[in-house]
């Protein structure tokens, strides 16, 4: 198999808010204090680049293997103003404060194996291991920006099970390692992103809503499930996951040691860690009609650390932030044989954290419809339904991992085709 690719994506951001740390300095060069300060921000990231990946697959009576390599490289053109008012105080900036316009790359190399064997009828091993080599901007996401790259290389391996002693009973297990992506290159490829039905690599396993992009971030994947069929008709699976992350980047600040102040950056560290719990039964009533239930249990921790500051300077340049959320989806519906099928569902969510501004409890039900009617040997699919019908917002904090639901009443409609 070979797959090429070719993506051009541009983000652009204005924040008449942006708050950048001011770093004071002695005149040793210690630092003896950190200042926010508030600046207008002109931010724009063009990215633009390729990916190329080569893949070949071996079958046996009783075994797959997976060999491949992949090359991915990017050029990611930034600009960024900061801009304050010239009559803010203390005066101590350029004027713009920051003007700049920077164009890093990006490169990684991968090259992966994989090798699944059917020891008996019942018990088949997943092993894996690849080894990945990335080239990334230092900080092209917190103004100021910098032009700085850094290397990332790690050897990552991988190992999963899947276990039936008996037949309508199925014990599953996997352990992965992987290295994290910068943008969306990990989503550019033909290497296999499961091992025994668990996804053992993401972009970024810390949540980017709370703690930003983490470049080239060590991610550690577990977990293990068990799947059950109870009869003919009812199917029950409950899981257990282990998601951890930790990295290093740096981020944008001006440097007061001089007049104007400098340029800079300060480095910072990040942990995440999420514990869940899945529980799913889905029931056959009879031929056109089925109902279900999904209840997610997840427990998250998300610790951060500015190790260029010390605490007795800035105490809260250590923060460590903690949340339990509760999801539980029920639905029900019918698919007729003619095509026609449609779908109702609620889903609850329940939070309480730690260690955020945002209200430290929320709790919220959403309504959703959904219908539709599927032909051409059901190769083709036409469907619209309303979401969040009672036009419930909710404030639930992105450290937990869930489903983005709509903030809003929505109507949406889909045609879809398969070949």
């Amino acid at each position: 198999l070979f797959l090429a690719s070719y993506f051009d994506d541009t983000f652009e951001r204005r924040d008449p808010g942006t708050i950048v740390p001011v770093i004071d300095r002695d005149a040793t060069g210690a630092i003896t204090g950190v200042n926010p300060f508030t600046f207008n921000l002109n931010y724009k990231r063009k990215l633009r680049g390729f990916s190329a990946e080569l893949q070949q697959i071996l079958k046996a009576d009783r075994s797959t293997t997976i060999a491949g390599a992949r090359y991915q490289w990017a050029e990611v053109d930034t600009a960024a103003r900061l801009d304050r008012l010239g009559t803010a105080f203390p005066p101590v900036f350029s004027t713009p404060p920051a003007n700049q316009s920077v164009s890093p790359s990006f490169d990684r190399f991968s090259a992966y194996g994989y090798y699944y064997y059917e020891l008996t009828e019942k018990l088949t091993t997943y092993l894996g291991a690849s080894l990945d080599s990335q080239r990334f901007p230092q900080n092209t996401e917190v103004p100021p920006v910098s032009e700085n790259e850094d290397t990332e290389t790690q050897i990552s391996p991988k190992i999963g099970l899947r276990y039936k002693p008996f037949d309508q009973t199925t014990l599953r297990a996997a352990y992965s390692r992987s290295l994290g992506g910068v943008f969306f290159d990990q989503s550019i490829r033909l290497e296999p992103t499961q091992m025994a039905g668990f996804v053992n690599t993401y972009r970024s396993v810390i949540p980017e809503s709370s703690a930003g992009i983490l470049p080239g971030a060590e991610q550690d994947v577990a977990g293990i499930a068990w799947d059950q069929q109870f009869g003919p008709k009812t199917f029950l699976t409950v899981s257990g996951q282990w998601l951890s992350s930790e990295g290093a980047r740096a981020l944008g600040a001006f440097d007061f040691s001089t007049l104007p102040a400098d340029l800079g950056t300060t480095p910072q560290t990040v942990d995440y860690e999420e514990q869940s719990l899945l529980v799913s039964v889905n029931r056959l009533i009879d031929p056109w009609f089925f109902a279900g239930a999904n209840y997610r249990l997840s427990y998250a921790t998300l610790d951060t650390a500015l190790t260029g500051i010390p605490t007795s300077v800035l105490p809260g340049g250590r923060l460590s932030m903690d949340a339990t959320l509760h999801q539980l989806q029920l639905f029900t519906g019918f698919q007729h044989p003619s095509g026609f099928f449609a779908r109702v569902e609620g889903v609850f969510s329940k939070q309480n954290h730690e260690g955020s501004t945002q209200p430290a409890y929320e709790d919220v039900w959403q309504w959703n419809v959904w219908a539709g009617y599927r032909f051409w040997q059901r190769r083709a699919e036409i469907s619209a339904g309303i979401f969040n019908i009672g036009d419930q917002d909710y404030q639930l904090h992105p450290i937990n991992y869930y489903n983005e639901l709509p903030r809003e009443r929505t109507f949406a409609a889909r045609f879809r085709l398969s070949f």
